[in-house]
């Protein structure tokens, strides 16, 4: 079942929620899977918080007030790190625009090389797209191959997208900052540069706890914190490697010891806790490079050899 989300249904917040508290469970049975909510986690995380903040805070407005502006005032540095950004205040800011390759570029330099054996796990990915029977395939493709109507690429480009607090897929960022919430959030024992979010407990308890499942959505064998963080290396385990066809075998090298997610086109957020590490990648230009991209795996390998000097 299709449910139709329109642009005044975020806007308002409370018609959003009850949509997706109404939406049947998809898929209707999961047995002992696990399905990765691309667009509809952050919507959820947003609901929560709005109801144990005792001021009913949202996501991008507690993102402000607690982390971005005390940060900023204690670096004297700008925290770039947005969860909507008011109409009012965007010439205050530059933007990249994001883009994503034409289709003719999309055909020539990555899908027929994978096709004719260049490159298995895009070969891989392509499969995993098209020959899907879910509504998935059809937000896969709408990424990929960029329609005449406008993507959500576009929109996230406008003035009323980057209003818009949506938080899984159109937050605005440069790596820098995105890197210091890592740390914060993730890293350390909840604070950085004087500003406290977490305790030392609730980051070990976030970090801790690793489910390991196959995602529905993406087909992968993936490890996940209690916090909702990927843990990589559990991907590669023997048992897993058969499932992960998505994965190059650098990818290993690559991931390490990381922790965190990314997106499509290449973005990384991730931390290291054992070598105290945050690193974050903001691309502008989206396309076929994920999670196990050659954009990704090419900046992550770089980045392994210079902490191994």
């Amino acid at each position: 079942t299709t449910i139709p989300i329109t642009t005044q249904d975020i806007l308002e917040v409370i018609p959003m929620e009850k949509k997706i508290c109404n939406a049947p469970k998809h898929p209707p049975t999961m047995g002992s899977s696990v399905c990765y909510h691309a667009f509809t986690r952050g919507f959820l995380v947003n609901g929560i918080l709005r109801r144990v903040d005792p001021s009913g805070r949202s996501l991008g407005r507690f993102l402000k007030e607690e982390v971005t502006d005390p940060l900023s005032k204690q670096t004297n540095e700008p925290v770039k790190f947005f969860c909507g950004i008011p109409t009012e205040d965007q010439a205050d800011h530059t933007f990249a625009p994001l883009t994503i390759g034409s289709k003719l570029y999309t055909l020539v330099v990555q899908v027929l090389p994978a096709l004719l054996g260049f490159n298995p796990q895009l070969a891989a990915y392509l499969r995993w797209i098209f020959l899907r029977k879910d509504g998935f395939r059809g937000v896969a493709r709408a990424v990929v191959f960029p329609y005449p109507t406008p993507t959500l690429l576009d929109y996230a480009s406008t003035p009323e997208g980057r209003s818009i607090e949506f938080s899984s897929a159109a937050m605005h960022a440069n790596a820098r900052s995105m890197a210091q919430i890592n740390a914060l959030a993730m890293a350390g024992d909840g604070s950085l540069n004087g500003v406290n979010l977490l305790g030392a407990k609730s980051v070990e308890a976030s970090m801790g706890g690793v489910q390991t499942a196959n995602d529905s959505a993406t087909g992968l064998t993936l490890g996940f914190t209690r916090g909702g963080y990927c843990r990589f290396s559990e991907s590669f385990r023997s048992e897993h490697v058969r499932d992960n066809a998505l994965f190059h075998p650098d990818d290993e090298t690559a991931y390490g010891n990381f922790v965190g997610w990314g997106g499509v086109g290449g973005s990384l957020s991730l931390v290291d806790r054992k070598r105290n590490i945050s690193f974050a990648y903001c691309p502008n230009g989206s396309g076929f490079d994920a999670l196990w991209g050659i954009r990704t795996r090419r900046i992550l390998l770089e980045l392994q050899r210079a902490l191994a000097e």
